[in-house]
């Protein structure tokens, strides 16, 4: 794989994979490479999360552990807000992940836009509506009150 660092000039145009090329720019020309490189390292973790959280969706719904999934809910339930633009297959899909996926998503903004924009339309696992009445967070009807979630369960 080849790296290019670009600069404000087009014309100079610098591989990063080329030793005596870096070798000609001056340091601060370097800072910038280091930073944009770091910045590339984060984009491709990102990507890496996203893939990993996106199959997780596409994969068969994963046991429903009451326990987990409250504490997703209450997770989700603290940033509300930004969860307006997901659909109700979406939401509790991403209730029966691991938490640390959830918590990831719920405080990434990107993160959770990305996802969001990667997922496919999802229904609504059957019996989920049923057993998330039965949770004992007082949150779980927060989402089952939404008027913005067609919450009708498909089983």
């Amino acid at each position: 794989m080849k790296i290019f660092a670009v600069f404000d000039d087009p014309e100079k145009s610098v591989s990063l994979n080329e030793l005596n090329q870096i070798a000609t720019l001056t340091k601060d020309e370097l800072s910038q490479c280091l930073d944009g490189l770091h910045q590339a390292q984060q984009a491709v973790k990102t990507g890496q999360t996203v893939k990993a959280i996106v199959s997780h969706f596409s994969s068969p719904s994963p046991r429903f552990r009451r326990e987990r999934v409250e504490e997703n809910v209450r997770a989700v339930a603290g940033e509300w807000e930004s969860f307006g633009n997901w659909s109700g297959g979406q939401l509790s899909r991403l209730c029966l992940l691991t938490k640390p996926e959830v918590v990831s998503i719920v405080t990434n903004r990107i993160l959770r836009e990305t996802v969001r924009n990667q997922l496919p339309d999802i229904t609504i696992p059957a019996g989920f509506v049923d057993k998330l009445k039965d949770c004992k967070c007082n949150t779980s009807q927060l989402i089952l009150s939404t008027p913005n979630y067609d919450l009708k369960d498909n089983s």
